[in-house]
């Protein structure tokens, strides 16, 4: 079980990425060490130094992805300055598309679906440079990429929930130059 102590997930990540993701789950880490344990699992999964669990796995440094994908939305940090929590957040969403990309099927999709939302929501609710807004789009795209470039059938239930997500967030959008009184309160309800 779960303590204070021992906030990893409860399935194991892997012995190898355990200790990255117990500091990116403790809240007690800086933002900077948070950045660290994120970039650095991000380049050993980069560079298949870790491979997912796999029955073919080239070799014996793995990591599970569903754990450590959720280890990754439950990144908790202490914020220190606008400048070092932008990048913990830009590797958050990095390390999530490269998970997704790497082998988004051995994601649950409700998993999957939270690492998109994660993003998606961070790059529409906070305040950003305009740089990262275009690296969270960027990895946005990134994530679509692979999932509708990897559908079996229509009946793929990540794709399809993506579809609808994408379609959903389309339709909540007011027109940007509507002159008439339905686009002006639809933009007045969507800015509030």
């Amino acid at each position: 079980p779960e303590t204070a102590l021992d906030p990893l997930p409860p399935v194991d990540v892997g012995v190898f990425a355990r200790p990255f993701v117990a500091v990116v789950v403790d809240p007690r880490a800086a933002g900077p060490h948070t950045l660290v344990a994120l970039r650095a699992l991000h380049r050993l999964l980069d560079s298949q130094s870790l491979v997912p669990v796999s029955a073919d796995a080239p070799h014996m440094f793995t990591v599970a992805l569903e754990p450590l994908t959720k280890g990754i939305l439950n990144c908790k940090f202490e914020q220190t300055d606008a400048g070092a929590d932008e990048a913990v957040e830009m590797a958050i969403a990095d390390l999530l598309a490269l998970v997704v990309q790497l082998d988004r099927r051995a994601l649950k999709t409700e998993t999957f679906m939270d690492a998109f939302n994660t993003v998606f929501v961070t790059r529409n609710t906070f305040v950003h440079s305009p740089a990262l807004c275009y690296h969270f789009e960027d990895v946005l795209t990134s994530m679509c990429k692979a999932v509708f470039g990897d559908l079996e059938t229509l009946k793929d239930l990540e794709g399809r929930l993506l579809l609808e997500f994408l379609v959903n967030q389309l339709l909540q959008t007011p027109l940007v130059n509507g002159i008439d009184e339905a686009s002006r309160e639809a933009r007045l309800a969507h800015d509030a």
